[in-house]
């Protein structure tokens, strides 16, 4: 199914999301194939630099592996010419899955996604 879908929340100290897309109707594609684009910012704090990843995966390919989501000013972005993190093409029925991973210590990690399915 086309739409796109916006996340804005925080991710706990040493805590991962299994699928960001769960209960979602991006979860899984519809009957034909589609191109799903992530975007993607964290608030541009120092103690986070580096340490907050995700892992993009669509049907049994993963596309972006503990990629690093870049820093940006807070409660802004994601800004679609910069924070563009993967685009992947989906096969009917694919499961698409986001996953976030928080590697400090004591610091939550405020994030912004932005998803977006169209047609292929």
């Amino acid at each position: 199914m086309s739409g796109v879908l916006r996340f804005d929340a925080s991710l706990a100290a040493g805590v991962a999301i299994p699928n960001l897309l769960a209960g979602t109707f991006m979860e899984r594609l519809g009957p034909r194939a589609e191109v799903m684009t992530v975007f993607g910012v964290v608030d541009d704090v120092a103690a986070l630099a580096g340490l907050i990843t995700c892992e993009i995966r669509m049907g049994n390919t993963i596309i972006l592996d503990r990629g690093i989501i870049p820093l940006f000013t807070a409660r802004q972005g994601p800004d679609r010419d910069k924070h563009k993190l993967a685009v992947a093409l989906g096969m009917p029925f694919d499961l698409c899955q986001v996953r976030l991973f928080n590697g400090t210590a004591a610091t939550a990690a405020p994030y912004r996604f932005l998803v977006e399915q169209v047609p292929a």
